[in-house]
C-alpha cells in the first residue's frame, strides 16, 4: 500500500464533485449540507452551541476505483477551536457517494459553520485491485441524503449528551433501587414476624420466668436502699438536735464574758 502525494494527488482522479483544497499528501474536504437533529437542511451559517451536535455532508462525491482506499481525519484547527468530528476512519474503494460527520461543539463558546468551510481531511492509498464482489454498493445522491435525514431525527439529540435525559435515567434508576430495597425489606419483617407468631408460647413462659426472677432481685435491692435511706436520716437528726445545744452553750459563756 503506497501514499499517493504530489503531482499524483489529482481531485479528478478521486471525485466525481466538489472542489477539494489540494494539500501535499491529502485533501480538505469541504461543507457541502448542514442537517439539524429535527432533519432539516439550513442554508446560512449555522451556529453550533457548546454541548450541541449537528451532521453535515459533505460536497465532495467520491468516485474511488478498486485501486484506491481513502483515509478520513480530523482537521487539526477545528479540534483547536473546541469543533470534534466524530466520526472518521476508512472510504472502502469503490466507493461512489459524499460523506458525512457529526461535529460536536465541546468548547465553551457559539462556533458558526457555513457551505464550504473545510472540516475533514482525507488521504488516499494505492495498493492492489479489490474484487468486485467486495466494493460497496451504489447509492444515489437522493437516497444517501434522505438516509443521513431520516438519522438526524431519529438516532441523534440536539446535544451530545442531554442533561435532562441523563438526570431522568438517574433518578428513575435511583427509584427503582430504592423500590428494590424496600420489598427486601418488607419481606424480611414478615418472615421476622412470622418467627414470632410460631415462637411466641415457648418464649413467653421463658421470658416470664426471667422477668419475676428479676423483679424478685429488684425488689430486694429496693429494700436494701429504703433501709440505708432511713439509717441516713436518724444520722441527720441526732446531729441536728445536738447543735443548737452546743451553740446555747457558747452564746452562754459568750453572754457571761460581756457581762464580766
Amino acid at each position: 500500500m503506497t501514499l499517493i502525494v504530489g503531482d499524483e494527488l489529482q481531485k479528478n482522479l478521486f471525485f466525481s464533485n466538489g472542489e477539494p483544497h489540494k494539500r501535499g499528501s491529502s485533501f480538505d474536504l469541504t461543507i457541502g449540507a448542514i442537517i439539524d437533529h429535527e432533519g432539516v437542511e439550513t442554508e446560512g451559517p449555522f451556529v453550533l452551541q457548546p454541548g450541541h451536535v449537528v451532521q453535515v455532508v459533505s460536497n465532495e462525491v467520491f468516485k474511488l476505483p478498486n485501486t484506491v482506499t481513502g483515509h478520513v481525519t480530523y482537521k487539526t484547527n477545528l479540534t483547536r477551536d473546541g469543533i470534534w468530528a466524530l466520526t472518521v476512519g476508512i472510504v472502502d474503494p469503490g466507493w461512489n457517494g459524499p460523506l458525512t460527520t457529526t461535529l460536536l461543539n465541546f468548547s465553551k463558546v457559539n462556533y458558526s459553520i457555513a457551505k464550504g468551510d473545510a472540516f475533514l481531511r482525507v488521504s488516499f492509498f494505492r495498493h492492489q485491485a479489490v474484487a468486485d464482489l467486495n466494493l460497496p454498493a451504489h447509492v444515489t445522491p437522493a437516497k444517501y441524503a434522505m438516509e443521513i435525514r431520516k438519522a438526524a431525527m431519529t438516532r441523534f439529540s440536539e446535544t451530545f449528551l442531554s442533561q435532562d435525559e441523563m438526570a431522568k435515567k438517574a433518578g428513575d434508576q435511583a427509584i427503582a433501587k430504592i423500590q428494590n430495597s424496600g420489598l427486601i425489606w418488607i419481606a424480611f419483617i414478615g418472615f421476622l414476624f412470622t418467627i414470632i407468631q410460631v415462637t411466641a408460647p415457648v418464649l413467653s413462659s421463658e421470658v416470664q420466668y426471667y422477668f419475676s426472677s428479676e423483679r424478685s432481685e429488684l425488689g430486694t435491692l429496693i429494700e436494701r436502699v429504703k433501709s440505708l435511706e432511713a439509717e441516713r436520716d436518724a444520722v441527720d437528726s441526732s446531729k441536728g438536735s445536738l447543735e443548737p445545744k452546743k451553740m446555747g452553750a457558747v452564746s452562754a459563756e459568750e453572754q457571761n464574758g460581756k457581762q464580766q
